[in-house]
């Protein structure tokens, strides 16, 4: 991936080493900056926050912070009392019990968290959570329109089918929801349940980048890098990885500080050569 970046090395190495909204402004997939902010200030920054004891990195999965399968029984008492899943005011607490109750089967989670047990939910128990989940898509909830695709790719307790699935992830997207966005612009780069189509994906990872999701705007910056169903634009690519790391994105991370190491080998090497080119 360094490699891709080679004409970005030598702009850094000249001094343009600060992360800019300007110094992306010819590109319309450029990120949203600020302010201008010293990338070896930043690089510092999230190093000193990974070194920190305790640290650790923003969780990948969704919904970031299930409840656990033991919990069902007090997310059951508390919907109840509230009034039920057709009752608009009662969704969250009825997306909570519906994710409970599906657990590790959907959404990969290990039950980890307040309540944590050693079982987990029974057939009856993931179908109780399919159906319920199933009343909040089609009361227009986004979060359960894109656990319900997820259900329907999965297959697991659901007949899969992914054109169904497609249609739930683009009415949450179309709704605002990023994690659907991402999940549309994944399923078009890999070809998953639809036509592969990496141009239609780009449009997807920018949408969901644009809303704050750190994982399209680490694709993103991937396809802009490689010019993959998009212009190539070096730039933006590495601006995006920056912005992506600062939402704790460890890949994005790790490649712009990739890119900064590379930088001081050509600032080594060039002093160590200065002589010789002088005397050319």
């Amino acid at each position: 991936m360094i490699s891709r970046f080679s004409r970005l090395h030598i702009r850094l190495a000249s001094g343009a080493c600060l992360v800019s909204s300007a110094a992306f402004a010819h590109c319309h997939l450029q990120p949203k900056a600020s302010k201008d902010v010293p990338i070896n200030d930043i690089c510092a920054a999230w190093i000193a926050e990974e070194e920190a004891d305790g640290y650790k990195p923003p969780s990948a999965s969704w919904p970031k912070h299930p409840p656990a399968y033991s919990l069902s029984p007090e997310l059951q008492r508390s919907l109840n009392e509230c009034g039920g899943a057709g009752d608009s005011k009662c969704h969250g607490i009825a997306f909570d019990l519906a994710v409970a109750l599906l657990g590790s089967a959907v959404f990969g989670h290990d039950g980890t968290g307040e309540g944590k047990t050693d079982y987990g939910p029974s057939d009856d128990d993931k179908q109780r959570g399919l159906e319920l989940m199933r009343i909040l898509a089609e009361q227009g909830m986004p979060e359960a329109q894109c656990a319900l695709a997820f259900c329907l790719m999965d297959g697991d307790i659901i007949e899969p089918s992914a054109s169904s699935a497609v249609a739930y992830h683009e009415k949450a997207a179309a709704a605002g929801l990023s994690q659907s966005m991402h999940e549309l612009g994944v399923m078009h780069y890999l070809g998953d349940g639809v036509a592969e189509n990496v141009s239609i994906a780009v449009r997807w990872f920018k949408s969901a980048a644009e809303a704050g999701q750190s994982g399209s705007m680490f694709l993103l910056a991937d396809c802009l890098a490689s010019g993959q169903g998009v212009d190539r634009d070096e730039e933006a690519a590495f601006a995006w990885l920056v912005r992506a790391g600062e939402l704790g994105h460890r890949g994005a991370r790790s490649r712009v500080i990739a890119t900064l190491e590379s930088i001081d080998r050509y600032h080594a090497a060039a002093g160590r050569k200065a002589s010789e080119w002088t005397l050319d």
